[in-house]
């Protein structure tokens, strides 16, 4: 009898066993923002655990090492933190669209606020939570004294809000959004080539573009200095020229959108986006006052200098106006790393920095 009792409880554990199969981890890929932060005081340091869905919290020792506290849940995928006081923090969870605010003494989340779609930062100044949304291009302020009114919608021309910094006199908000361009555009291979596969009447009886262009245009352009094609290579219909879109830049001292052959494609191209890059907003109101303009195509992330308030904005500058693989072309530069300062005190005049000087550009 013993026996078969025996036998029945490690038949009850291997089934509990097989029963318990641990959830993958899906990766989500959700890029970090500003993922540390140190409390007011300094004594804590709060780091966001994107994987884990966790902030963490460290002890600042005398010496400066750290000391683990508090492994604290939060939503998935946070990406941003910010502490409002040496005990509450407020976490950014990119993935739950929501704010987890979190008690540090009591080491939970006490409040859990929704923000919007794919949040990517906050920041706490002048009595509001100004809240990046990502996926609405906007900027959610929210008063701090009554989380639960609706908040007011700043919309940003721009893709993808991405990260929010505040002014050292702390009058202002700065903002910028990750996916700003860099005045290019492309024009279709059916207007260079003429390739009947459009509908050119139905798509005016809707009220759409015909992709038509106003004028003559010019022809396809050369193959760059430097490349020439493979004889043994079935050459395309076309004169040649395989039949697929260009890639035009606008050139702001002629005010035309210009291949890399310098030709004029403005005939094609009836209008152009701007190319807002940074958003001042003013806290007061709470209302966007300003804009600048042309600091990169991809921006990362923006923080203030507390000395002198200037402003930092990592960034990479795409080079896809360039065509072919080749020493004279492309030759493996793809984007220019950068940093970009805007100086506030110069009429917000950017300099740029050249991340990338260390690298020699001939050496293959």
């Amino acid at each position: 009898m013993r026996l078969k009792w025996l036998a029945a409880g490690v038949l009850l554990i291997g089934l509990a066993v097989c029963g318990t199969v641990r959830a993958q981890y899906v990766n989500f890929e959700s890029s970090q923002v500003h993922p540390m932060a140190l409390t007011p005081a300094g004594s804590k340091l709060l780091v966001v655990n994107t994987p884990d869905a966790l902030l963490e919290v460290f002890t600042v020792l005398p010496d400066g090492s750290l000391a683990p506290l508090a492994s604290i849940p939060v939503g998935l995928e946070p990406v941003s933190v910010v502490a409002s006081s040496d005990s509450e923090a407020w976490v950014v969870n990119h993935l739950s669209d929501t704010i987890s605010i979190v008690d540090l003494n009591l080491g939970t989340t006490v409040r859990t606020l929704p923000v919007g779609d794919e949040p990517t930062d906050v920041v706490l100044v002048g009595g509001h939570a100004f809240v990046a949304v990502s996926q609405e291009d906007a900027v959610q302020v929210f008063d701090l004294l009554h989380l639960e009114t609706p908040p007011a919608k700043l919309d940003l021309f721009g893709s993808d809000a991405r990260a929010l910094a505040v002014s050292k006199d702390r009058s202002k908000v700065y903002a910028v959004v990750l996916n700003s361009g860099n005045q290019t555009t492309d024009v279709n291979a059916n207007v260079i080539f003429g390739t009947q596969t459009i509908d050119r009447t139905r798509l005016q009886q809707l009220g759409l573009n015909p992709i038509d262009c106003s004028a003559l245009h010019p022809p396809y352009p050369p193959l760059p200095p430097g490349i020439t094609r493979d004889t043994q290579l079935p050459d395309p219909p076309n004169g040649g020229v395989p039949p697929v879109g260009l890639i035009v830049k606008w050139d702001p001292a002629t005010q035309k959108w210009r291949d890399d052959a310098g030709q004029d494609w403005s005939m094609c191209l009836p209008f152009r986006l701007p190319d807002h890059d940074l958003f001042i907003i003013d806290v007061a109101s709470p209302q966007v006052t300003g804009m600048v303009d042309h600091l990169g195509t991809t921006l990362f992330e923006i923080s203030v200098n507390p000395a002198n308030g200037r402003i930092y904005v990592p960034n990479t500058e795409a080079r896809n106006n360039v065509r072919f693989e080749l020493p004279l072309g492309v030759g493996g530069h793809v984007v220019d790393n950068r940093l970009t300062v805007v100086d506030p005190g110069a009429g917000n005049a950017a300099t740029i920095v050249d991340l990338d000087e260390h690298i020699d550009r001939g050496s293959d």
